[in-house]
């Protein structure tokens, strides 16, 4: 368990800026860039956005011709399982999909507050809710035997099914979840400068898992004791830690590179995962890292030249990150990582050498405000992209709607 704890809080003011989006330096914009409606979620079914808003509506947008095809109310979230096949959960905690273009179908209800939705690779349905995790028909909670003892986000372990506002297993309802092609469940809870926790759901064996920090006590890591410090390491975690030749090894889920609140996960195919953190309190501190399993014991290594990407100042001792860390995703018609920051969107770059370089894409301005969650940093107004070719790609703001990126120009769907 990684925890970052300030005892002194510090109360930042913000002045309110709306800037009117721009692609580099032309006014070629098409598409109104201040919007009137807020979304919360979308997915991309061939030439359409499926988008859900903050007060709860589906909108579906057609991409070619820009206009509204659909509008259903009540609507809380959505997934889209490998055959692409939409599939919905409203208000009522009823699963539904499209009979036909407009018509929905019941396929279950949930009879419990629900906290999230997702679909693994075998169209089972995966429901965060008050009861627990719903999957296969079978809600999962935590047992004595699944090691969890992180405070912030658990709190009442017998209690788990009482009161609405009680908050017995809060990583239910994390801030971000992911789920990667081992079929674990990332449910990662970020307590801005209280620390992160991250939590996940083994959907094959019905487990749980805290990711763990190993530690053999305070060691000063300088090259003439680094072999002594992992020597020490695997003495005291045998079955937890493997040391080659060329790498050091840590069974899943510990060590792993998580400092930060996560803004984005991103998978390839051959299973390496990229992370994308960041974190403004006093001081901006934000990475990028993978992890790629090693052999079929579980085993990962962790490769952290790509955090070397981004943008710092280095005067004198210090060393200043000049980026806040938003979302990562993966493009699997380039097969390239991309991500964005406060510096625009990014595609990640991996040289011959094996080190990582960057290229801009495009960074557009965006309107944000003040009054934020935990009341740290500043607003990421970017919150997730996805890829449609190799170079377009929609993205969901927090202030200004959603956009799409032809590779020339943005337009906004308002």
């Amino acid at each position: 368990m990684k925890k970052h704890v300030n005892i002194t809080f510090l109360v930042l003011f913000f002045c309110i800026f709306s800037f009117k989006a721009q692609i580099k330096n032309t006014n070629n914009i098409k598409g109104n860039t201040k919007l009137n409606v807020n979304y919360k979620d979308f997915i991309i079914n061939e030439n359409k956005i499926y988008s859900i808003t903050e007060n709860d509506s589906l909108i579906v947008w057609n991409v070619i011709n820009i206009k509204i095809e659909i509008i259903i109310p009540n609507i809380r979230f959505i997934v889209k399982n490998k055959e692409n096949k939409i599939f919905l959960i409203n208000k009522n905690g009823e699963i539904q999909s499209f009979e036909n273009d407009k018509k929905l179908k019941i396929i279950e209800k949930i009879e419990t507050p629900i906290y999230s939705f997702l679909i693994d690779k075998e169209n089972n349905f995966i429901v965060c809710t008050k009861k627990g995790i719903y999957y296969k028909k079978t809600y999962s909670i935590p047992t004595e035997n699944d090691s969890l003892g992180n405070y912030c986000c658990i709190y009442n372990r017998s209690n788990f099914d009482k009161d609405s506002d009680g908050k017995p297993f809060v990583m239910y309802r994390a801030s971000y979840r992911f789920l990667d092609s081992s079929n674990r469940m990332w449910l990662h809870c970020n307590n801005g400068e209280f620390g992160t926790s991250t939590y996940f759901f083994d959907l094959k064996n019905r487990t749980f898992k805290e990711d763990e920090y190993l530690s053999v006590g305070s060691y000063d890591l300088n090259e003439k004791d680094i072999n002594e410090y992992y020597k020490l390491f695997k003495l005291k975690y045998p079955n937890k830690i493997k040391i080659t030749e060329k790498d050091t090894l840590y069974k899943f889920p510990y060590q792993l590179p998580i400092y930060n609140g996560i803004k984005g996960i991103a998978e390839d195919e051959s299973g390496n995962i990229c992370i994308s953190q960041s974190l403004q309190h006093f001081s901006l501190d934000g990475n990028i890292t993978c992890i790629s399993q090693n052999d079929s014991e579980g085993f990962y290594k962790s490769d952290i030249k790509m955090n070397n990407i981004l943008d710092r100042k280095k005067d004198k001792s210090l060393d200043i990150l000049l980026e806040y860390v938003g979302p990562i995703t993966y493009n699997k018609f380039d097969k390239s990582f991309y991500y964005y920051s406060s510096s625009g969107f990014y595609k990640i770059i991996k040289n011959e050498d094996n080190n990582y370089s960057k290229k801009l894409i495009i960074k557009p301005n965006l309107s944000w405000e003040a009054g934020l969650a935990m009341s740290v940093g500043y607003q990421m107004n970017i919150i997730k992209f996805e890829f449609i070719n190799k170079n377009e790609f929609i993205f969901l703001t927090a202030n200004n709607g959603i956009g799409f990126f032809n590779g020339s120009i943005i337009r906004y769907f308002k």
